[in-house]
């Protein structure tokens, strides 16, 4: 038919009759007198006339038999209007009734329904209406200005658009938002120790933060573009909703009244969370997954629909029950109200297996005989035949819920010409059109009843016709009738909506802040527009109910509040659709703060103002104050599983704040507690505690969190290797020099390696034996700390070295080959110690920024260990000592003796110690030599020092300042005690110290030592001309 109509013909005809073919937004009221028939013109303003009629109904017109869905005509009761405007209706709809009795004839109506061509015109019979509409144009212009429905219009209008000025763009006036944060502000937070997820609790977190880990690692990034992003936010979002839903349908659930929203009052808490995070993430993640679709979003009302059909679905089973009634579904008490129901829940296909399989020729009375027989039942299936072959025109038939595609847009213009079609095929050609939803229309009037007698079809069918296609159409008042709550009234008109013709009222407003947004967006404002039509109606939300008033804030577009109440559900939950929310963004950011000054302003004040106090939300942003409650509540918890910590997560979770400052804050507190409960052997934590730093860029925290152990080790242990390691990594070079100065210190004292081999941790011998691949390892680590590490602790490992060196000379026989290899190899050891620690002082002038590996205020005690390998063999024997190597010697000297006084001052110093601890004394000493030494010791100066063990270090001392600066008293004692007492009986190759006698000071043995270079030197002069002889 659509195809023969002629198109000029047809626009003319939509302009005379188009508004009356616009739906209603409720049904119309009953009670009403009076005659007339509703102009083109009039029916403009068809969906605010029903508030007049609320105020004018008369209680004398009840009648429980009356049609509020069907279109058609009214009466007014004329005696009683005498003002103009109600004589003006009276006359036109008087002159209306009659021209309809005048044409009107049973027989002849009958015969012109069943025999309409189908290429007729539809419009063609409605002729007569713009004849009569030029006659009285100017009385209906007149009447349509006077009516109070017309002026309620405007003044909603009017206020629609104030609103709409008032709300910037970007901003929503919610209307729960106060009463929502009330609420969840007055809540509890979660903890993770609640059982609401019972024994796969952790389980529950764990895979939770992998995949908010993943999401991170996949899709967010400086080059990351936003289709990535997006793509890799709903392949979270889908996982985490299947993973909480999947925890959550193991838990308990209490029996409640089925038509409850929301998993009920008592339910598990994560059972709450978990139904609204899949509400949540639905609205915005929902896409197609695949080959076809590259993941585009899909369509809001489509999403719904699905939510609806799985999670708010309380009567699941009730279109298969009446399906399966007999002796037909049509029997059924509940059939048109089952396809109702189905109808504004999405499922296009269930109304239509309905309809088709309705069984009408086996309807029976309650006597047994068959209701539709005949004419009237092939009429009935005619009738109904068009409803299912425009249902299935429908695209949600198909799966496409796209509501703003062209497929909509041409369905809606064909259900109008079905809906025509049907309505003049039902009431006869010589009625014309009546538009479905007319408020007009009142079942007491005599051309109604005339209607209901000559109708082709059971008024009662034709009526349930009516509201099938209103629903189709996005009649508001059809789906408020029909929902059971206000949620599925919401999806339903949220879906049905035709929001190209309906702009009026709070669409508006939503449309005029529609410029630029997108499509998700748009859905966005379509939902929460038609949650206010909802809830403006006799829908009420049960403020009792948290679930309900979630779901609410959510339909509302107030997100805020949803993740306000998730996390008095679950952390866990809370901050992942938290942290989705806000790489999405429809999660809303911080606010800026307030002035200082406005700290003091209470309440009142702040009204006044027209300002509301800011709280942590509002100041640090809901995702951050939810993720900081998140981690607190991790920290508490000792281990998450067998290899994580609580602190290690919740750590993690710190470093995705939008907050800086906070999150260094927090994490600061945080790991100070932990830093404060471990001991020495938590090495393994805080490794971790410094890999997690240095991941989340707080590089600064990370070498403090290493400084802070490696004083622990330093104060409570003897781990050397790992107080070295963890000062390497917090980049402290002083303090890994003053951990090798102690080393140097003791091994210098007591002439032997220190500590000893059995003492080594497990770090400082790996470093000892395999220096160059333990470095390497340590490197992948932090090539910074290994480099310094490396370097430094050069110095001593050649120290050691030359001890280890000299004590295998026991082991050989003295005199043999091996024996001289031997101490050649310590020279070489010995001078290149010397040459390090002669490096600050070179030429005789202190230059600390050479940065010594060895400290010169050791090298004296060096020089006297080369006493031994100086002008000791006989005449015949070689010399164990290179003229290079006598060089060096004779430079630390040199540069010893020239450089300043203090820097000397200290090397005699300790020169002393180091006599003070020769084993058994020196040549000549005596027993009150020996009782002096254990009790006090003169400086250079002669002054006192008192002794706790075997040595005593000046308070003036440079080498006394380091070394209280590297262990306590306590480690002291240990030291000078125990490990004093085994090192002094440690086994030499030998002691330089043996030879010396009593009373021999620095500059005495430094005259030795040239002495013996001198003779050496000589010696290696004259074998060199006595090789040039020979030769």
């Amino acid at each position: 038919m659509a195809s023969s109509r002629d198109p000029e013909d047809e626009d003319d005809r939509d302009n005379d009759a188009g508004l009356q073919k616009k739906p209603v937004s409720n049904p119309p009221k009953k009670n009403v007198t009076g005659t007339f028939r509703l102009d083109d013109l009039l029916a403009a303003s068809d969906d605010d006339e029903e508030d007049d009629n609320d105020d004018d109904q008369d209680a004398e017109g009840d009648d429980d038999d009356q049609d509020v869905y069907h279109s058609g005509h009214g009466y007014y009761g004329g005696d009683e209007f005498k003002d103009p405007i109600t004589a003006a209706m009276s006359k036109l709809v008087e002159r209306d009734i009659d021209a309809n009795y005048n044409n009107y004839s049973n027989s002849e109506t009958i015969e012109r329904s069943i025999e309409v061509d189908d290429d007729e015109d539809m419009f063609l019979s409605m002729r007569h209406n713009i004849d009569n509409m030029e006659d009285d144009e100017e009385v209906v212009e007149d009447l349509l200005l006077a009516t109070p429905a017309a002026t309620k219009r405007m003044k909603k209008e009017a206020e629609s658009l104030a609103r709409a000025s008032r709300v910037a763009p970007g901003k929503q006036d919610f209307q729960f938002a106060q009463l929502c944060k009330d609420v969840y502000s007055q809540l509890p937070f979660a903890t993770l120790d609640s059982p609401d997820i019972n024994s796969k609790g952790k389980e529950i977190i764990v895979k939770t933060e992998e995949k908010i880990m993943c999401l991170y690692n996949e899709g967010v990034g400086p080059i990351d573009d936003p289709e990535k992003l997006d793509s890799s936010m709903a392949a979270a979002a889908i996982s985490l909703v299947n993973l909480w839903n999947s925890c959550a349908s193991e838990l308990p659930n209490p029996e409640e009244h089925d038509a409850t929203i929301g998993p009920g009052q008592h339910a598990e808490p994560f059972r709450k969370a978990s139904w609204i995070a899949h509400l949540l993430l639905l609205i915005h993640h929902a896409r197609f997954i695949d080959e076809h679709s590259n993941g585009e979003p899909v369509p809001l009302p489509e999403s719904l629909f699905g939510w609806m059909d799985s999670d708010h679905n309380p009567y699941a089973s009730q279109t298969q029950q009446v399906l399966n009634f007999r002796p037909s579904p049509a029997s059924n008490s509940l059939f048109w109200q089952t396809i109702h129901t189905v109808l504004i829940r999405g499922q296009v296909k269930h109304a239509i297996d309905l309809l088709a399989n309705a069984g009408w020729e086996q309807t029976q009375k309650r006597l047994g005989t068959y209701d539709y027989t005949g004419r009237i039942l092939a009429n009935i299936k005619k009738a109904v035949q068009d409803t299912i072959d425009m249902l299935t025109e429908c695209p949600g038939s198909r799966g496409n819920w796209n509501v703003w595609g062209s497929e909509w847009s041409l369905f809606r213009v064909n259900a109008r010409a079905s809906w025509e079609r049907l309505s003049r095929f039902v009431e006869g050609r010589n009625h014309g059109f009546v538009p479905h939803g007319d408020p007009t229309f009142d079942t007491n009037s005599m051309a109604d009843m005339s209607r209901r007698a000559e109708s082709q079809v059971p008024w009662e069918i034709f009526q349930h016709l009516n509201i099938i296609y209103r629903i189709v159409q996005g009649d508001e008042g059809s789906i408020l009738q029909t929902a059971q709550d206000w949620l599925e009234a919401s999806v339903g008109i949220c879906g049905w909506w035709d929001q190209e013709i309906d702009r009026r009222g709070m669409l508006r407003t939503s449309m005029l802040n529609k410029a630029g947004s997108s499509q998700q967006q748009s859905y966005a404002e379509r939902l929460a527009a038609a949650f206010h039509v909802v809830v403006n109606s006799e829908f009420q939300l049960n403020i009792q109910n948290h679930c309900e008033l979630a779901a609410a804030s959510i339909f509302e577009g107030n997100f805020t509040a949803a993740i306000g109440f998730l996390r008095a559900w679950s952390l866990p939950i809370a901050s992942a659709v938290a942290e989705i929310g806000s790489l999405a963004q429809w999660l809303p950011k911080r606010e800026i703060r307030a002035p200082k000054a406005m700290d003091d302003f209470d309440d009142m004040d702040l009204e006044v103002l027209g300002m509301a106090k800011q709280g942590p939300d509002e100041i640090d942003g809901m995702k951050d104050t939810t993720l900081v409650m998140y981690a607190r509540e991790l920290a508490g918890v000792e281990i998450i599983v067998d290899d994580e910590y609580g602190w290690e997560m919740a750590t993690r979770v710190l470093g995705r704040l939008d907050s800086v400052t906070l999150a260094e804050e927090t994490i600061r507190e945080l790991l100070h507690d932990v830093l404060d409960s471990i001991d020495v052997n938590s090495s393994s934590s805080v490794e971790r505690i410094w890999r997690i730093l240095m991941d989340l860029g707080m590089t600064k925290f990370a070498e403090e969190s290493a400084e802070t152990y490696a004083d622990l080790l330093s104060r409570d242990s003897c781990k050397y290797g790992e107080a070295l390691w963890y000062y390497a990594l917090a980049h402290k070079p002083n303090k890994v020099r003053e951990v090798l100065n102690l080393l140097i210190f003791y091994s210098l004292m007591h002439s032997t390696v220190f500590p000893p081999e059995e003492d080594l941790d497990n770090r400082f011998e790996s470093l000892l034996v395999d220096r160059s691949a333990t470095l390497e390892q340590l490197a992948k680590q932090d090539v910074d700390a290994a480099q310094l590490l490396g370097r430094m602790l050069s110095g001593y490992a050649t120290l050691r070295k030359f001890y280890e060196t000299r004590d295998s000379y026991l082991s050989v026989p003295v005199g043999s080959a091996r024996a001289l290899a031997i101490k050649r190899q310590a020279s070489a050891a010995l001078v290149a110690v010397v040459a390090s620690a002669d490096d600050n002082i070179r030429g005789g002038l202190y230059d600390v920024s050479r940065d010594a590996v060895v400290s010169e205020d050791f090298l004296l005690a060096l020089l006297g260990e080369a006493l031994v390998l100086i002008n000791t063999t006989a005449p015949s024997d070689p010399v164990l000592v290179t003229a290079d190597q006598m060089d060096v010697l004779l430079k630390a000297i040199e540069d010893l003796q020239t450089v300043g006084g203090r820097v000397y001052d200290a090397c005699v110093e300790f020169f002393n110690y180091v006599l003070a601890a020769t084993p058994g004394g020196l040549k000549g000493s005596t027993p009150a030599d020996l009782l002096h030494k254990g009790g006090a010791t003169s400086g250079p100066n002669g002054e006192a020092s008192n002794s706790g063990d075997s040595f005593v270090i000046a308070p003036s001392s440079v080498i006394a300042s380091q070394l209280n600066r590297s262990i306590s008293a306590a480690s002291s004692k240990a030291v000078a005690g125990g490990v004093a007492a085994q090192l002094a009986t440690a086994r030499r190759g030998w002691d330089w110290r043996v030879g010396l006698r009593v009373g021999m000071g620095a500059d005495e043995v430094l005259r030795v030592l040239r002495l013996g270079i001198s003779r050496d030197l000589a010696k290696l002069w004259l074998q060199e001309v006595d090789d040039m002889a020979m030769f």
